[in-house]
């Protein structure tokens, strides 16, 4: 089957279908909650999609011959959201609020993946490992802990950002 460049209609009116039944649809574009799934689906997305297909492509009547090409769309489509708002110095649309989460979601999706190398929007290539590396080496306390400034969920505890950030360090080594 020829695969089109984008989702057909029909598939819009899966996916807007199955985000009203779930309310997903009430979530602000720009909201922290959707950055937060979006974190979620992205680290999630090796492992859970060929399962999300198959149970959404069940629940929607989508022809099981098309379950890969709506799993290549959503992998695509997860690809796409990251190409557009990577960067290692913010949170995308948050700023420093939940930064080290950020960073840990990120290294692991990137790490699953398998791509060491991503191209932004801008068409710059960015070795991911080595930028966030980088960057987490910078935010280092002397001490040897790191902590957000930002109290906003726990950040400015500095074992709960240490773990998020031994765990973004896992994700690079891999």
């Amino acid at each position: 089957m020829a695969r089109s460049v984008e989702p057909s209609l029909e598939h819009f009116k899966y996916i807007d279908g199955y985000m009203r039944g779930c309310a997903l649809g009430l979530v602000p574009a720009d909201g922290a909650l959707r950055m937060e799934l979006a974190g979620f689906v992205r680290a999630c997305l090796p492992r859970v999609l060929d399962t999300w297909v198959r149970v959404i492509g069940a629940a929607f009547a989508i022809q099981e011959s098309q379950w890969p090409e709506v799993h290549e769309w959503m992998h695509d489509a997860a690809l796409r959201w990251i190409r557009e708002r990577y960067t290692v110095d913010e949170n995308p649309g948050m700023g420093q609020r939940t930064v080290y989460y950020y960073y840990m979601v990120l290294a692991k999706a990137f790490a699953a993946v398998g791509e060491s190398t991503l191209v932004d929007r801008k068409g710059q290539p960015h070795v991911w490992r080595e930028e966030l590396a980088r960057k987490l080496i910078s935010l280092q306390d002397k001490e040897g802990f790191w902590v957000n400034p930002v109290k906003d969920e726990w950040q400015d505890n500095r074992v709960l950002v240490t773990s998020f950030v031994l765990s973004a360090i896992e994700a690079i080594l891999r």
